[in-house]
């Protein structure tokens, strides 16, 4: 039995898809992440593992380390697992089904009374994108145009998960160096939504260092 012409183009690209997917695009992204926080932020960066499912759309990074040049923490995370809706391109709103964190580790330090860590992160993130604007004649600035009304970001999650998460926060700037450490904090939000009049179910629970814990539900509306 010869197959019609068409069922090889299909069969050809339903490999090259899977080809692409599986294996282009997870060296595509983890190349992507790392040049930017290593180049733009001026970090060093480590991720275990980066996997992408082409057929259920999902991504799943495995391991990440993010630190200072020094070797000073900044963020790291056990896993992070992404499950994407094609329902997005309906929608014109970015549609995940699932978006779970898995243990992470974010590191905030008050480096004196005026200056943070993620501050200096800012400043380096605008002074690198000075440095790759291409050298051009100066040109008149453009008019100012009107606000757009767009609103906020498009964004829905069916089910946004945190899970064991921890903040180290460290203060610098007095006396003597302060440290304390919150968490396990852990984060529910089934429904989050930014599109108008849409509002979502959360439920959080957060606890501290002395054992105290804080815990609330409740709806949660983004816009308005």
């Amino acid at each position: 039995m010869k197959l019609d012409r068409r069922w090889w183009y299909a069969i050809a690209g339903i490999v090259a898809y899977a080809l692409t997917g599986f294996l282009l695009a997870p060296w595509l992204v983890e190349r992507a992440l790392i040049r930017t926080l290593d180049e733009r932020l001026e970090l060093n960066t480590q991720l275990q593992a980066l996997a992408i499912n082409p057929f259920s759309l999902t991504l799943t990074a495995d391991g990440l380390s993010v630190t200072q040049r020094d070797g000073s923490p900044v963020l790291a995370f056990e896993r992070l697992f992404v499950n994407f809706e094609l329902v997005s391109l309906i929608r014109w709103a970015a549609c995940f089904d699932e978006l779970h964190l898995i243990r992470p580790d974010v590191h905030l330090e008050r480096l004196s009374e005026t200056d943070t860590n993620v501050s200096q992160l800012a400043a380096t993130w605008a002074r690198t994108a000075e440095s790759l604007q291409p050298s051009a004649e100066p040109q008149a600035r453009p008019e100012a145009q009107p606000a757009s009304d767009s609103g906020l970001f498009r964004l829905m999650v069916g089910d946004l998960r945190v899970v064991a998460g921890r903040v180290s926060v460290t203060d610098h700037a007095r006396s003597e160096p302060f440290r304390t450490e919150i968490g396990p904090i852990d984060l529910a939000i089934d429904d989050l939504s930014t599109l108008p009049d849409d509002s979502g179910s959360q439920q959080v629970t957060i606890r501290t260092e002395t054992g105290a814990e804080l815990a609330w539900t409740g709806s949660l509306s983004v816009n308005p």
